[in-house]
């Protein structure tokens, strides 16, 4: 019987390979291979294609069938000449930072007349790539994550199905996110870190995400000319749908056999903004507590995102401005925020404390900044939100010292792309509670932190400026923002609603 079942498997897999066993083909070799003339390295190098030439990423592909070898992380496609081609890649896009890169697992491409059985085939192509670096950051969920898999799919699946293959696959990331990764593609997700001992077969595979950058998106770059307003309406597409996320779909995983579909448990990583990237053993604890926090203007109007919708139906008096509010002991506090607060009251606003966590609803979050007229925090994760704010709306950053530098790259180009009517918050000295570690004569630290920073941008220096460092606001020249805020705020309302 056993003899019989591996005729049968065997012969399912010509289409593939031929029927060899495949460990007598090992090479760790990491370029072609040549005992041919030039025409049969052109020939092979059809077949496997991988352009390095980008700062911020590397992209591989096989363009005929392959099948995946989970015990050699190897992607093989049959080739009957003499010539083997062999491509090494880690298919995330953060290639100049060899820390990050360096927690990224790493495939090969690789041809041969020969390769291991067959056990699962797909119909669709493959798009492999890993969440090893910052995955549970909200900025680098976005940046490093879905801007980067939008440009991708843009660029070189327009109208074609696909499968997502993803390294260091979490399922409280799944579970957060099921709706938006749905939105990408309708086949189950391949954890390929758990298909310890099964192949797959795929028509094709791309390995590695494209970036234009932080927080950007290129027209110049993209075949069909997308913008970052293009991703937001992608974003509205999935998440302004007015359904919730408890009413969707489970999300779906495919395992070591395609029934074998686990079920996401919502295990969040800890709240802090994470600087680090993770490890795959990683603590997924969370207290029972961190539950989203939506505080409007009372203090007993607490929005309850899981039991009722943020917004009526009745028409908006006030313009609305989200005050996202950072907590715990990760820096960059508005130490009188309540002051804060208050005057924006006093100016006109309907304010509301956004407070994400972890495990915030995103169609619960998207619903309440796409509808709100204004936005405004200290630099930080949170800020990503800022991609669910109607373009022409109001945002502005308020920029900690020694904190210009990455505001702008990450936040500043974010408004930009977004035509948002931006505005920059630089704090003074006496605004810092660095102040007071560091004494206000200290040039270097507080008035000078480009020559501290020199060109490095050291955990150090991180530390310093963004996890030692809180804000105690000046009141009065806050006041001038928020009231020009207000104006441009009402005139959008009356514009937009």
């Amino acid at each position: 019987m056993f003899i019989v079942l591996m005729i049968i498997v065997l012969g399912q897999n010509q289409f593939f390979f031929n029927s060899r066993p495949h460990d007598s083909f090992i090479t760790s070799s990491p370029h072609a291979i040549n005992h041919q003339n030039n025409n049969g390295v052109e020939k092979s190098r059809s077949i496997i294609n991988c352009n390095r030439s980008h700062h911020f990423y590397d992209i591989c592909s096989i363009n005929g069938p392959t099948i995946f070898d989970p015990i050699e992380s190897t992607f093989y496609t049959t080739n009957n000449e003499t010539n083997i081609i062999v491509e090494k890649i880690k298919p995330y896009p953060r290639k100049w930072e060899n820390f990050t890169m360096g927690h990224i697992r790493e495939f090969t491409l690789t041809t041969s007349p020969i390769g291991p059985p067959c056990l699962i085939h797909h119909e669709a192509q493959a798009l492999v790539f890993s969440l090893g670096g910052y995955t549970g950051n909200f900025f680098h969920d976005i940046n490093d994550g879905f801007i980067p898999l939008f440009i991708t799919v843009n660029s070189l699946f327009p109208n074609q199905d696909f499968i997502l293959v993803i390294s260091k696959l979490e399922d409280w990331w799944v579970h957060k996110y099921k709706d938006l990764l749905q939105s990408f593609s309708k086949y189950p997700i391949i954890d390929i870190d758990k298909e310890i001992n099964v192949t797959h077969c795929f028509p094709r595979a791309t390995l590695g995400l494209m970036s234009h950058g932080f927080m950007t998106i290129d027209p110049k770059l993209t075949p069909s000319s997308k913008t970052l307003i293009s991703f937001h309406h992608f974003l509205t597409t999935t998440y302004g749908t007015g359904q919730s996320q408890r009413d969707q779909p489970q999300p779906q995983l495919q395992s070591q056999s395609q029934h074998d579909q686990l079920q996401p448990q919502l295990q969040p990583q800890s709240q802090d903004d994470q600087l680090q990237p993770q490890s795959r053993y990683q603590s997924q604890s969370q207290s029972q507590h961190d539950q989203p926090q939506l505080q409007s203007q009372s203090q007993h109007d607490q929005l309850h995102p899981q039991s009722q919708p943020l917004f009526g139906h009745q028409p908006q008096l006030r313009p609305h401005l989200i005050l996202t509010s950072r907590h715990g002991s990760i820096g960059r506090l508005i130490l009188n925020q309540d002051k804060v607060r208050l005057i924006a009251e006093q100016i006109g606003f309907e304010v509301i404390l956004f407070k994400p966590r972890k495990n915030t609803s995103l169609h619960e979050s998207f619903r309440l900044i796409h509808s709100s007229h204004a936005m405004i925090g200290v630099h930080g994760a949170a800020l990503t939100h800022a991609l669910f704010l109607r373009p022409n709306s109001i945002f502005i950053q308020i920029i900690p010292i020694g904190a210009e530098g990455v505001s702008d790259l990450c936040f500043g180009k974010l408004a930009r792309g977004m035509n948002l009517v931006y505005e920059e918050y630089k704090i003074g000295v006496e605004e810092s509670s660095l102040m007071e570690k560091f004494g206000k004569e200290n040039n270097l630290v507080l008035k000078n932190p480009k020559a501290l920073q020199g060109k490095v941008w050291s955990q150090e220096i991180m530390d310093i400026y963004l996890r030692e460092q809180n804000i105690n606001l000046d009141l009065n020249r806050f006041r001038i923002y928020l009231e020009k805020a207000y104006q441009k705020a009402k005139m959008f309302m009356t514009i937009n609603g």
